[in-house]
């Protein structure tokens, strides 16, 4: 008997050369922004794991890849004045505040367009899909303060190459670029909360190396 839809399944890791950029803003109690924002760059290694089904040969494909560990995001201290209300300027206690982030749980479903120029075992492709990571807060605060973790969904795009050959063996490489959502963090355990407005990409060249079946 022919099965339904004829296909492939294919499993490896990935190794990734990424580029993170993360902006934010914290609006202190009182509503009045601290600063025009803090801008940190930071280059990431990261390793991960894909399974993918391609439909067809050299057809379209669905896969899921993960990143099983958490990624530092960058950390920083800070002494200032606390801003209870109780306190005058003057009178007002000076504080370290340790800011640190880092992600976990990072997930991409992706898919990949059909190999262009590369004839049966793949060539030239476009990839793209939706990425979920929860965004950790790991601060020490001198005030009091704590910020909670999020959930934040971002979407990827790419441009790659793959290829395989007749044992199964199957490699990629790809250029990707990942825009996350916009997020917003208000904190408690003060007198009054203070916000925290960021914004996370990341521009990343993926190598992939797996097996198909």
């Amino acid at each position: 008997t022919a099965p339904l839809m004829a296909g492939s399944i294919g499993i490896g890791v990935i190794g990734e050369a990424m580029v993170v950029t993360a902006t934010g803003q914290e609006t202190l109690k009182g509503g009045k922004p601290e600063n025009n924002g803090k801008y940190h760059r930071k280059f990431a290694p990261a390793a991960s794991f894909f399974a993918q089904y391609t439909f067809m040969d050299d057809g379209f494909v669905i896969g899921i890849s993960r990143i099983p560990y958490r990624t530092g995001l960058g950390k920083i201290n800070k002494t200032r004045p606390d801003n209870l209300a109780t306190y005058t300027t003057a009178l007002a206690p000076f504080v370290v505040q340790h800011v640190e982030a880092a992600l976990k749980n990072h997930q991409t479903v992706y898919f990949e367009t059909p190999g262009l120029g590369g004839g049966g075992s793949g060539g030239l492709y476009l990839t793209g899909g939706l990425t979920t990571v929860d965004l950790l807060t790991e601060e020490s605060l001198g005030t009091g303060s704590s910020y909670p973790d999020a959930s934040v969904d971002g979407y990827t795009v790419g441009l790659g190459w793959k290829t395989g050959t007749d044992s199964g063996m199957l490699a990629k490489i790809a250029a990707e670029y990942t825009d996350y959502e916009d997020v917003q963090l208000k904190s408690t355990g003060s007198d009054t909360s203070s916000t925290i407005d960021a914004t996370l990409d990341t521009m990343s060249i993926k190598v992939s190396v797996g097996y198909s079946f």
